[in-house]
């Protein structure tokens, strides 16, 4: 799927969320304006994996801390505005902002919490697992977990449930690793990562796991989905031997592409938690 030749620029109303080479978190808006550094992480610490606030005037973003040998030592969830102001939510990992911009929802050390951004009124959601994805309405809530299979498996599933941690379904049972990224903007889809064919590529299903289809396959070395936009176009990034296709792109029900994204810098890319988009709500 995909157009043939290198697809056009656009420009997009909202803005980005990444993190630079140091680990430290930037902005920048959609036409390239507006660029301005968050963050600056202490040594031997890296910013990465933010999440837009709804209002598009926060990010929650995950800092790690380098041990011995560059192993991460330890992890802890922060909020940062654009006005440069920066906080402590707890330790954790995998931070999640919930639409109506009361919760967060992160990885602690038993598992998925949801707690208010300033660290108060944590709730335990009993559910193994992370990379937890609010639905746009924020009564759902999807995620990844390997716990339905054997002890330290990297055979992990797509899982739903309520946003208070009721309700859990297995929404897929494919081998390999299955990370869900977008909900599209009606709450009906999700659009998720796989690697049952092989190679990881951006795939569509309903919210209750019907109609799993694939969406891209560029022949690239890693492909995901980062946001889905009030258009319905999706957002995806592609990490390719090829330059001319790496980088970000909005593709189209089909997966076709429809124009490629240059505001963010070019040594960024193309995998999980480097860049988060937010535009305004319709």
């Amino acid at each position: 799927m995909g157009s043939e030749g290198s697809p056009q620029v656009v420009a997009l109303p909202g803005r980005f969320a990444y993190h630079d080479s140091e680990g430290s978190l930037w902005v920048v808006g959609g036409d390239g304006r507006g660029q301005q550094r968050l963050t600056a992480p202490p040594k031997d610490a890296f910013d990465f994996d933010p999440d837009w606030a709804p209002d598009g005037r926060r990010l929650v973003y995950r800092r790690d801390f380098k041990g011995a040998g560059g192993s991460v030592a330890r992890s802890e969830v922060r909020v940062v505005g654009l006005d440069c102001r920066d906080a402590l939510v707890r330790p954790g990992s995998f931070p999640a902002w919930s639409p109506d911009g009361r919760s967060i929802a992160l990885t602690a050390e038993k598992g998925i919490v949801s707690v208010r951004p300033n660290g108060s009124r944590e709730k335990g959601l009993d559910a193994s697992g992370e990379c937890a994805t609010w639905s746009p309405t924020g009564s759902l809530m999807a995620y990844c977990s390997n716990d339905f299979d054997a002890p330290l498996s990297d055979d992990w599933d797509v899982i739903i449930m309520a946003a208070d941690g009721s309700e859990k379904r297995q929404l897929t049972a494919d081998r390999g690793r299955d990370y869900p990224y977008a909900w599209s903007p009606d709450a009906t889809r999700i659009a998720f990562t796989s690697e049952r064919d092989g190679a990881n590529r951006v795939w569509v299903m309903e919210a209750d796991g019907a109609g799993q289809r694939r969406l891209t396959d560029l022949d690239s070395d890693y492909e995901t989905a980062v946001a889905w936009l009030g258009d319905g176009s999706l957002l995806v990034s592609i990490d390719s031997r090829a330059d001319e296709l790496r980088g970000w792109y909005l593709a189209d029900d089909s997966g076709e592409l429809l124009g490629g994204v240059d505001v963010l810098p070019g040594n960024l890319c193309c995998g999980e938690g480097q860049v988060d988009y937010w535009e305004a709500r319709r």
